[in-house]
C-alpha cells in the first residue's frame, strides 16, 4: 500500500498541470497591399491571385483576431478602418467564413492599435471618460458585431494612462460585458510594462469582465535605445538592472490579481533590428546607429518579419547566434558593413515559450502577427513553422474531453433518434461507447445489443471508423452502467472477488478490444461497496493494466459521493493503474427527494447542510485521497433532473419547491420520469413559455419551470454554466471534462444556439484541437436565454459558435417554430421575491442528504407541512 501511495504522489508531482487551451493569432488587414508571394490575406490579391483562403490555416489557432477597426473621434463609434479591403474586397466576410472550415474557430475584431491610439486626438480617453460616449460606443459595437458576424471585440488601446483613463476603461469593460452577456467575447490587448499596468488598468475589474487578455510580451527593446538587445526576453539576463522581461511581467499581472488562466502570452513572429556602427562587432549591448533597414516584404524600418530573417540566415549569409541558457531567442547579423543586427524568436524559442505557458498554467499563447511567419515555406522548415510549433505545444497539450455515446439512442423516434452518423468526431478527444455488459455466468465481456452493435446497424464498426474523420480521436468501450450493475445478480462483486473470474474477464476484454478495434476499456461499475469489492477492483485494475500495457486505455467512471468513494475505491491503486477517471458529477439531487434542487451544483450554497454534496467538494476530495488532478475528468450533464410540483403550488418556481415526484418523461428521450435532455429543456424554454431562473454567482446552473399546473421543475446546465464548469477544470489543473451523454445535447440546433451548443462550449474552452481533415458546414452563433446584470466572475463565459456534424438527414437547421415567449430571471438563491420565500430563507429550510438517499418520511412530511403553513400565514 505504501508503495502505491508513493507512486501516486510521484505521479501527482512529476507532471505539471496543463492549463493552456487557447492560441490567439492576429491578422493585419494591411498585408493586402504587400506584393508577390509575401502577401498574407483572406482576399484574392491585386498582384498575384491565390487560391481562395489559401494563406490562413484555420486549424492552427483557436482564435483569429482581425486588425484593426478604429474609433471615430467625433461620434465615438467603432468604424471600418479600410472599407476597400474590409468590405469591397470581402476582408471581413472571408475572414469570418474561415469558420466554415473550422467550426470551433473564433473570429473577433480588434479596435485600436498603435496608430489609432496615437492619432493626436486623445479620443479613447474622451470615450471612456463620458458615460454618454461609452453608451454610444457600446451600441455601435453591438451593431458592428451583428452586421459583420464577428464573435467578439478585442480592445487594443495603447495605452490608458492616469486615474481617469483607468476608471473609465474599467467602466467601459463592465458595460461591454453587460451588453455582450455570453453572446460575444470581450478581450483586451495589454501592455508588458509594470508602469503602464499600474497607471492604466484596474486589474480586478478586468479579471471580472474580460474573457481573456492578450499580453503583448514584445517590443521591450528596440532601436529607440542606443544598444542592441532582444525585444522579447523570456527571463532576466545578468546585465539587466531592471526587470524588463516576460517572466517578470507575467507574474506581475498575476500578482495584481489576474488569474493565470486568463493570460495569453504574446510571442512575436518578427524581430527588432538595429544598424550597427562602423566596425562594431555584433553582440548583445552592441552600440547601435539607429533602425535597421526595412525588409523587402514588410517594408518597415527597425522591424523584420521572421519570413525575412530566416531567408537572410539561410541564403544571404547572416550569422545567427543562440542563447544556450534559453533566456531569450537568437540574434542574427548581416555579413555586410555596416551590419544589421536583429533579435527574434525562432522555432526553438517559440517552443520554449510555449512550454513556459504550460508550466505556468497560463490560458494560452498569442502571436503578432501571422503575416510574418514563413507561411510560404521559403526557408524549408514547413509552412508557418513558428505558429505550428506553438499550436502543437499549446493546443495539443490541452485537456481531454470525454464524451459518452449511448447505443439506445437508436430506438428513439423523430428528432430524438441519435445514431453514430450524428456524432461530430472533432468535438471530443475520447468517445466512449455505452455499453457492453458482463455475462454473469461466464464473467466475460459481451455485447449489450448485438443487433445494433454488430448486426444490421454495425454501430461498433461505424463508431471506431470515426477516427477516419479525426485521426487523433480515441474510441473506447464502456462496460456496466446503472442497469447492468443492478441486475440483481451481484455479478461484478463475484467477478472481482475471484482471481479465476478476473483472469477470464481480462482475457475476454483483450480479445474483445482486438476484435472490434476499440482503443480501450472504461469500467462503469455502479458501484463497488465494501472491502471485498474495493480490494477486488484494485486487483482487477492492476491485472488489466499489466495486460493492456500501453496498447489500450484503461479508464473508470466513478462516483461523486464521499461515502461511495471511501467504501469502493482504492485510490492510490487507481492513480497508479488508470489512465484517467471520469467523475460522474451529477445526480446529486433528484426527484427521490421531496424538495427540488439542482442535481449538479458546482459549489456549496448557503443553505446546504451537507458540505460534501457539490462538485467542488468532490473533486477536491478525490485529489485529497491521492488522485492526481491531471487524471480527473469532471462530468458535466447534458440533461436535467425534473420534479412534478405540488398541485397547490402556483407561484413562480423557486428553490426549494415542494415536489410530488418525478417530472413526466420527455417527448424525445422517453427514457424515464424525472429526466429531460437539454434539447427538450431548451425547446420548452423557447417555445412553451417555461420560466428560467439563473444564478448570478454561477454556483449552480439554471432551473426552469412550466407555466401549467401542476408545474414541472427542472434543474440543468446550459452552455453558459458548462463554460463556467470548463473554466473550473482549467483553473484547478484537472485533466479534462466529461459529458453524459451526447445524444441529449441540441445536436439538430432546434433551439438556435448552434448544433451541440453545450459540447461545443466545453470543447472550445478546454482546448480540444480540431483535425484539419474534418470539415463541416457553416455554423450558427447565438446566445443562451440566460443573462446577468452582474459582472461575471468566470474567465470565459461565452456561448461559442456551434458546429454541424450531423448527417444529411439530420442537417441541424435552425427551427423556425414559434411559441410563447420564455422568461429569464436572476436568482439570489434562494429567491426572495415573495414574503413566503423570504420566510423560507429565514427559517433555513433543510435540504436532503448528499448521499442521494431519501429524507425520512416523517422529516419530509414535517418539512412540507411547514412550507404549506408558511404559505397560509403569508396570505392571512
Amino acid at each position: 500500500m505504501k508503495s502505491f501511495l508513493a507512486l501516486a504522489l510521484i505521479c501527482c508531482c512529476a507532471f505539471p498541470f496543463v492549463n493552456a487551451t487557447r492560441f490567439v493569432c492576429y491578422f493585419p488587414n494591411w498585408t493586402f497591399y504587400r506584393q508577390g508571394k509575401n502577401q498574407s490575406a483572406v482576399v484574392i490579391h491585386i498582384f498575384i491571385k491565390f487560391k481562395f483562403l489559401s494563406n490562413i490555416d484555420p486549424f492552427l489557432c483557436t482564435d483569429l483576431v482581425y486588425s484593426f477597426a478604429v474609433l471615430d473621434g467625433s461620434t465615438y463609434k467603432i468604424k471600418i478602418f479600410d472599407p476597400w479591403v474590409d468590405i469591397d474586397n470581402r476582408g471581413y466576410a472571408d475572414f469570418v467564413a474561415l469558420k466554415t472550415r473550422n467550426p470551433q474557430l473564433k473570429t473577433t475584431i480588434a479596435i485600436g492599435g498603435w496608430t489609432d491610439s496615437h492619432d493626436g486626438t486623445a479620443k479613447y480617453s474622451e470615450l471612456v471618460a463620458s458615460p454618454a460616449n461609452r453608451a454610444i460606443f457600446i451600441q455601435s459595437v453591438m451593431e458592428f458585431l451583428q452586421t459583420y458576424k464577428f464573435d467578439g471585440l478585442d480592445l487594443d488601446w495603447e495605452y490608458p494612462s492616469g486615474e481617469s483613463d483607468k476608471a473609465g476603461f474599467a467602466d467601459l469593460m463592465r458595460e461591454l460585458r453587460h451588453a455582450f452577456g455570453a453572446q460575444y467575447l470581450l478581450t483586451v490587448a495589454v501592455a508588458a510594462n509594470s508602469t503602464i499596468i499600474d497607471k492604466g488598468y484596474d486589474v480586478a475589474a478586468m479579471a471580472k469582465t474580460a474573457d481573456y487578455i492578450n499580453l503583448m510580451a514584445y517590443d521591450m527593446h528596440g532601436a529607440w535605445e542606443p544598444q542592441t538587445d532582444h525585444h522579447a526576453p523570456l527571463h532576466k539576463r545578468v546585465w539587466e538592472t531592471v526587470d524588463n522581461n516576460i517572466d517578470y511581467i507575467v507574474k506581475y499581472w498575476i500578482d495584481k490579481g489576474l488569474p493565470a488562466a486568463m493570460i495569453n502570452m504574446g510571442i512575436p513572429l518578427y524581430g527588432k533590428s538595429w544598424t550597427l556602427g562602423e566596425s562594431v562587432e555584433p553582440d548583445f549591448q552592441a552600440p547601435g546607429a539607429g533602425e535597421g533597414a526595412a525588409g523587402p516584404f514588410t517594408g518597415l524600418a527597425g522591424t523584420l518579419g521572421y519570413n525575412e530573417i530566416c531567408k537572410y540566415v539561410k541564403t544571404d549569409g547572416w550569422q545567427s547566434v543562440d542563447d544556450p541558457l534559453e533566456l531569450n531567442g537568437p540574434y542574427a547579423a548581416s555579413a555586410s558593413n555596416p551590419k544589421t543586427w536583429v533579435s527574434y524568436d525562432d522555432t526553438k524559442m517559440a517552443g520554449v515559450k510555449s512550454q513556459y505557458v504550460l508550466d505556468n498554467q497560463l490560458g494560452g499563447a498569442m502571436v503578432w502577427d501571422i503575416s510574418t511567419d514563413d507561411f510560404h515555406n521559403r526557408c524549408g522548415d514547413g509552412a508557418n513553422p513558428l505558429m505550428t510549433t506553438i499550436s502543437e505545444t499549446v493546443i495539443s497539450n490541452g485537456s481531454r474531453f470525454i464524451c459518452y455515446f449511448p447505443n439506445w439512442g437508436y430506438y428513439r423516434t423523430g428528432d430524438g433518434k441519435y445514431v453514430v452518423d450524428n456524432i461530430n468526431a472533432s468535438l471530443c478527444t475520447d468517445l466512449v461507447y455505452a455499453f457492453a455488459v458482463l455475462n454473469g455466468t461466464t464473467y466475460k465481456i459481451v455485447e449489450y445489443d448485438p443487433d445494433v452493435d454488430l448486426g444490421t446497424q454495425q454501430f461498433y464498426a461505424k463508431f471506431v471508423d470515426l477516427k477516419k474523420q479525426n485521426p487523433n480521436l480515441k474510441t473506447t468501450i464502456a462496460i456496466g452502467g446503472w442497469t447492468d450493475s443492478h441486475d440483481g445478480t451481484n455479478k461484478y462483486s463475484k467477478m472481482v472477488a475471484s482471481a479465476t473470474n478476473r483472469a477470464t474477464f481480462v482475457a475476454s476484454v483483450m480479445e474483445f478490444l482486438s476484435k472490434y478495434k476499440f482503443d480501450g476499456l472504461d469500467i462503469d461499475w455502479e458501484y463497488p461497496s465494501g472491502e471485498s469489492d474495493k480490494e477486488g477492483l484494485a486487483e482487477l485494475m492492476q491485472e488489466l493494466r499489466a495486460a493492456f500495457g500501453t496498447q489500450y486505455l484503461l479508464t473508470v467512471a466513478v462516483a461523486a459521493n464521499q461515502t461511495i468513494i471511501d467504501q469502493g475505491y482504492d485510490v492510490p491503486v487507481m492513480a497508479q493503474t488508470a489512465d484517467y477517471i471520469n467523475v460522474m458529477a451529477y445526480d446529486m439531487h433528484g426527484p427521490w427527494e421531496l424538495l427540488t434542487d439542482h442535481h449538479a451544483p458546482l459549489y456549496r450554497r448557503a443553505w446546504d447542510t451537507d458540505e460534501t454534496n457539490n462538485v467542488d467538494y468532490i473533486i477536491k476530495y478525490w485529489m485529497g485521497k491521492g488522485l492526481p488532478a491531471s487524471k480527473i475528468m469532471m462530468g458535466i450533464p447534458l440533461y436535467g433532473k425534473s420534479w412534478t410540483l405540488n398541485y397547490t403550488y402556483t407561484e413562480d418556481a423557486t428553490l426549494p419547491a415542494p415536489g410530488l415526484g418525478p417530472g413526466a418523461p420527455g417527448p424525445l428521450t422517453q427514457d424515464s420520469s424525472g429526466y429531460l435532455g437539454y434539447y427538450e429543456i431548451c425547446n420548452s424554454v423557447k417555445n412553451e413559455g417555461w420560466e428560467v431562473v439563473v444564478d448570478p454567482e454561477f454556483k449552480i446552473g439554471p432551473y426552469a419551470s412550466s407555466p401549467n399546473v401542476p408545474k414541472t421543475w427542472v434543474g440543468y446546465d446550459d452552455p453558459v454554466m458548462a463554460n463556467v464548469k470548463s473554466r473550473y477544470v482549467l483553473d484547478n489543473g484537472l485533466g479534462g471534462a466529461m459529458v453524459w451523454d451526447i445524444s441529449t445535447d441540441d445536436f439538430k440546433n432546434t433551439c438556435g444556439e448552434g448544433p451541440n451548443p453545450i459540447m461545443t462550449n466545453i470543447s472550445r474552452t478546454v482546448g480540444v484541437a480540431v483535425s484539419p481533415t474534418t470539415t463541416f458546414r457553416p455554423s450558427v452563433t447565438s446566445t443562451t436565454t440566460a443573462t446577468s446584470t452582474s459582472p461575471l466572475t468566470s474567465s470565459t463565459i461565452a456561448t461559442t459558435t456551434g458546429e454541424d456534424g450531423t448527417s444529411t438527414s439530420s442537417s441541424g437547421e435552425t427551427s423556425t417554430a414559434t411559441g410563447p415567449t420564455s422568461t429569464t430571471k436572476l436568482s439570489t438563491w434562494p429567491r426572495t421575491t415573495t414574503a413566503w420565500t423570504t420566510r423560507m430563507t429565514v427559517f433555513n429550510t433543510p435540504f436532503s442528504p448528499s448521499s442521494g438517499e431519501r429524507l425520512s418520511s416523517h422529516g419530509n412530511l414535517l418539512l412540507i407541512f411547514g412550507i404549506l403553513l408558511m404559505r397560509v400565514l403569508n396570505r392571512l
